[in-house]
């Protein structure tokens, strides 16, 4: 069972759980399932496993509403990672890198510090996978998600507006294809004793760069629009550094093959958002899976 599995990464999750011959149901808002509500849906279900990825995201805007981020992100994860220890069915959490001074960042530490506690006491099978800078298509966003490179440099690129970006471009990051965020995910759903894997490809690029190289595959003209630093990031190294890959049969370089290139998968994140109108800061008639 996925928690959250409507969303883009969930999806994405449902294939490749599925390519694996797995069985996979999904626990999310849009068909009325809560994490802070009733379980009951799970109960139906029984799954042997839940990857869990239902929570509230955001940076500076969690700032505003950080009572709801430590119900929806510590507290839901508590009940979910509870619900398998009590149907003995294994946990799988998704963690981001450790680096940033955010409320997102702290709620995703203080979940995991609680399920290593349960693991710990012999109370829950658990594993977890770190999301670096995932992209794909049909990542959303608009007015209640947040702004990711994905959709916002490329919207605002086929509409030849300016793209923006936070900082002066020189912060660095691991874009990572979502299906390897996906089968990371599948995969950790084999562990149980605490594990954590590291859902990157361990590549450095600067924001900047990934801003040129959208300009170029739109063929825009507006360049690019400079923005302060978001409170809660700074601006830093968010590569992956291999963690845990030593414990499967593959890794996300081997996965994308010989000779592959970062922007070659940037170019199909790029062209999947193609004809979605850019409206003020926000895109309208987002494709959404």
């Amino acid at each position: 069972m996925v928690t959250g599995g409507a969303g883009f990464i969930g999806s994405h999750v449902r294939d490749w759980a599925e390519r694996a011959g797995h069985e996979v149901a999904f626990f999310d808002k849009r068909d009325h399932h809560d994490i802070l509500g009733s379980l009951r849906a799970m109960d139906d279900f029984a799954p042997d496993a839940v990857i869990h990825l239902a929570g509230v995201l955001g940076t500076m805007e969690l700032f505003e509403t950080v009572e709801d981020a430590i119900e929806k992100n510590v507290l839901g994860s508590y009940r979910v990672a509870s619900w398998c220890s009590a149907h003995e069915a294994q946990y799988v959490g998704i963690l981001v890198p450790d680096v940033f001074p955010s409320i997102y960042c702290a709620t995703k530490v203080a979940a995991h510090r609680i399920t290593s506690a349960m693991t710990a006491a012999g109370r829950l099978r658990s594993s977890h996978v770190i999301a670096y800078n995932a992209h794909g298509p049909g990542q959303a966003y608009g007015p209640g998600h947040p702004r990711k490179f994905g959709p916002t440099f490329s919207i605002a690129a086929w509409n030849n507006q300016p793209i923006p970006i936070w900082g002066d471009g020189s912060a660095l990051v691991d874009p990572v294809p979502v299906s390897v965020v996906a089968r990371t995910l599948v995969d950790a759903c084999g562990f149980g004793n605490d594990e954590v894997f590291d859902g990157g490809l361990g590549i450095e690029v600067t924001v900047q760069e990934i801003a040129e190289e959208v300009l170029k595959i739109t063929g825009s003209t507006a360049g690019i629009a400079y923005e302060p630093m978001r409170i809660g990031e700074t601006p830093t190294n968010v590569a992956a550094t291999g963690r845990g890959w030593d414990l499967l049969d593959w890794n996300p370089r081997s996965m994308l093959g010989e000779g592959w290139d970062w922007r070659e998968a940037l170019r199909e994140t790029v062209e999947s958002y193609r004809g979605v109108p850019f409206v003020g800061e926000y895109a309208s008639g987002l494709p959404r899976r």
